[in-house]
């Protein structure tokens, strides 16, 4: 049997094909110079982008979530009839309720991948004051002869002051005052979390509690 003969390109074609693959070869030089090239992007690691958020928050020191201005108003009496004097004390205060960021180790920013969910542990909510404005307290007095009395005066006023500290610090623990503090508080770091987060397409969910936090029933 006579081998098999491939059939040979006309003599024609030959100097067409030979013009043909520089031609490819430098087309394809140009398209690679003209062409971008392809960025493959990674998807964003929520573990990576946390650990920075947490380092930030901590280099930030100390979160003023609120700012209370008391006033206390306490009266002091002495005496009778026409000895009765009485002193009244006005004393506005400040009281600042401070997250200290710096007590957050990494540890207690616990992101957990399957879930989707941050869990992020406060320390406890810490108060600064009440520091009583000096210049703003006001004193009044009214009542019979003692309140001409420089002693009597000056007594009835320390005890006043004593009692006006005293309700300012009444006024800065009050439960209210408090939980809206802690709410302020788990707003502010749940949104510097969920804002990265968000700007590189990670869903989560976040999760901002205090140490001291009574179990979840």
């Amino acid at each position: 049997m006579a081998p098999h003969r491939l059939n040979r390109a006309p003599r024609w074609l030959m100097p067409a094909l030979a013009g043909l693959v520089p031609g490819l070869i430098a087309g394809g030089a140009i398209a690679a110079v003209l062409l971008p090239p392809r960025i493959v992007e990674r998807p964003p690691d929520p573990a990576r982008l946390i650990a920075a958020v947490h380092a930030n928050l901590r280099a930030q020191g100390v979160l003023n979530v609120l700012t209370l201005n008391p006033v206390a108003v306490v009266t002091a009496e002495s005496g009778s009839f026409l000895f009765a004097t009485k002193r009244i004390l006005v004393m506005p205060g400040r009281v600042r309720y401070l997250v200290d960021l710096r007590a957050v180790p990494l540890r207690d920013v616990r992101w957990n991948a399957a879930a989707r969910r941050l869990v992020v542990v406060l320390p406890p909510l810490a108060l600064e004051g009440p520091a009583v404005d000096v210049r703003a307290v006001r004193t009044l007095g009214e009542g019979g002869l003692l309140s001409g009395l420089v002693d009597a005066a000056q007594e009835l006023d320390a005890a006043n002051l004593r009692t006006g500290q005293n309700e300012l610090v009444r006024q800065a623990h009050d439960p209210q005052l408090l939980a809206q503090a802690r709410s302020a508080a788990r707003r502010l770091v749940r949104s510097a979390y969920a804002a990265p987060l968000s700007a590189a397409g990670v869903p989560a969910t976040i999760d901002v509690r205090f140490a001291d936090d009574p179990p979840a029933p």
